[in-house]
């Protein structure tokens, strides 16, 4: 089944974008002589289901129910644990704790929110892209879509989030960052501090 290939395969594929965030899951770069979704399908499944992986839909629709905007062959996959993800990386427990590793952190980032959200319930995980418009996670909650925006540092600029709440509008947009939590009430933004991503969604008290 190619399980330890393919499962190898998702760091490298994670490390491909060069702004640091997650790209696509690509299957002709997952087991070398194999491609298409069809002949991978199975070993995905296996280890998915067996919670070694984590898969994270793309749907092109910001809309209740999100399922039905879905391709079955079109998603992002993560590795279970932020840790593995580094050891299978070849990342030393140095470079983590100085945070010293450079484009790596905006998918180490990523892959810390799906499994935080994973943790708390959050199942299934859902990404959205139009364009080249992308937003890493989509949360439904009471009856609506909330984005949230995964940012590795204190640079919290979202110009997707903009996007997707011209054309969806939104309650509110979420980005997790390294910055403290913040509310803007009149532009509808919410900023919270990475750690934060198993409590998601936190509304402030007043609101």
């Amino acid at each position: 089944m190619h399980l330890e290939r393919l499962f190898r395969s998702v760091p490298g594929q994670l490390a491909r974008m060069q702004d640091g965030s997650a790209a696509r899951f690509r299957f002709r770069d997952a087991v070398p002589g194999i491609h298409g979704y069809d002949r991978l399908a199975g070993t995905i499944d296996w280890l998915q289901a067996g919670r070694l992986l984590l898969r994270t839909s793309i749907v092109q629709g910001g809309v209740l129910p999100l399922s039905a905007f879905t391709v079955e062959n079109r998603f992002k996959l993560y590795v279970f644990d932020v840790g593995i993800l580094g050891a299978v990386s070849g990342l030393s427990p140095r470079t983590l704790l100085e945070w010293d590793f450079r484009t790596y952190k905006g998918y180490f980032a990523e892959n810390y929110v799906a499994q935080e959200f994973t943790a708390a319930g959050e199942k299934p995980l859902y990404a959205w892209s139009e364009g080249s418009a992308e937003v890493e996670f989509l949360h439904g909650s009471s009856g609506a879509v909330l984005p949230v925006e995964v940012k590795s540092g204190n640079v919290t600029q979202a110009k997707s989030l903009g996007v997707f709440a011209g054309r969806y509008g939104p309650a509110y947009r979420t980005i997790l960052s390294a910055r403290n939590a913040s509310f803007d009430m009149e532009r509808r933004i919410h900023r919270l501090p990475l750690y934060l991503a198993g409590r998601f969604p936190l509304v402030p008290a007043g609101s």
